[in-house]
């Protein structure tokens, strides 16, 4: 046990050295559990991680899970770069698994900047790099790839939804 929290590590103060503020369950439905980061980039994979080990059980085919990591990281980058200018602040990752087992919906909810993914126009997809301007497919993509998309802004707090649909009938347990 460490006596002091201020010399934890090389004289780091404890609190640095922590990235993940809450991992926890309490007064969350049966199949959902959350995670709540500081909206810094080098907690991304964290997110992820915890994503990832809580969707194991449902043995998903790699390509999709992979695409469910896009969505993952293209909705924290959004919020992480966009929706604290001025100072990091929480980011709440919710994952829940339907009790049939074939539906996953993820809930992100910031108090950072208010923005409604869902009115963000799709983009305009030019083949010529030399026109083409940055920005913008990220989005698209997640719109694309996940079945049911919902965004509120309340009590100051922005909240997306995303699931996805698992077929569940063919194959193995896909």
């Amino acid at each position: 046990m460490i006596d002091k929290p201020d010399e934890f590590v090389d004289g780091t103060d404890f609190a640095k050295d922590l990235n993940i503020t809450a991992v926890s369950s309490q007064g969350l439905c049966a199949g959902e559990d959350e995670i709540t980061i500081l909206s810094e980039i080098s907690n991304m994979s964290q997110v992820t991680e915890f994503i990832n080990e809580k969707l194991e059980i449902l043995q998903l085919e790699r390509k999709l899970v992979l695409k469910l990591d896009m969505v993952v990281d293209e909705i924290l980058n959004n919020i992480l770069c966009y929706g604290y200018p001025d100072e990091p602040g929480d980011v709440t990752v919710r994952v829940a698994i339907s009790s049939e087992n074939t539906k996953v919906t993820m809930t992100f909810i910031d108090k950072g900047v208010p923005y409604d993914p869902l009115s963000h126009e799709e983009p305009v997809i030019i083949h010529d790099k030399d026109k083409k301007k940055p920005g913008g497919l990220g989005l698209f993509m997640v719109k694309k790839t996940m079945d049911e998309m919902e965004y509120e802004y309340k009590d100051g707090c922005n909240i997306l939804i995303v699931c996805k649909n698992l077929d569940r009938s063919i194959g193995d347990g896909n």
